[in-house]
């Protein structure tokens, strides 16, 4: 089995095999989704960070479905994912004895989920697609989310420029 990854400038998700079973890791840019979750959290229930722990409890609901042992581990297995230097988070964990396919179900599952749960949380009416898209164009179509849904830098009173890519 190869490793599968997915990275845009708003998540990222790899799973590679490992000698215990597949290593999950997946990451949300907390500094992207700033026009859309500023204001309505405190630090800690920002819907990001809300969104990626949500998602790993459903990634270790989907496991056990499968007769998987999902394991949480520490490690650095997802420092070198983020494509940026914004801020990130993510979550880690081992499945063990995962069933023949269940890679490539995690690694579609893990992903829409994450960046549904997320927009809905933040802004209600817009339904994100069930399939999983090519990476850039799911950048492309948060940035319009960004722009058209969001408060700007100004409005945020950050300091600093939001310039998606």
């Amino acid at each position: 089995m190869k490793p599968l990854i997915y990275v845009n400038n708003f998540v990222f998700s790899r799973i590679k095999p490992d000698i215990e079973g597949l290593v999950y890791c997946s990451g949300i840019n907390l500094t992207r989704f700033l026009p859309i979750t500023a204001g309505k959290h405190g630090l800690a229930s920002n819907p990001a960070l809300k969104g990626l722990q949500i998602t790993n409890h459903k990634v270790r609901t989907l496991a056990l479905s499968k007769g998987a042992v999902p394991k949480t581990c520490k490690g650095m297995d997802c420092v070198d994912i983020a494509p940026t230097p914004d801020t990130w988070y993510s979550e880690l964990l081992i499945i063990e004895n995962a069933p023949e396919g269940f890679d490539e179900e995690l690694f579609e599952f893990s992903i829409v989920s994450l960046v549904k749960r997320v927009v809905k949380m933040c802004i209600f009416s817009i339904d994100m697609p069930d399939k999983l898209m090519p990476p850039e164009e799911l950048e492309a179509m948060l940035v319009e989310i960004m722009i058209k849904h969001g408060r700007t830098i100004e409005q945020l009173k950050l300091g600093r420029n939001f310039v998606p890519k």
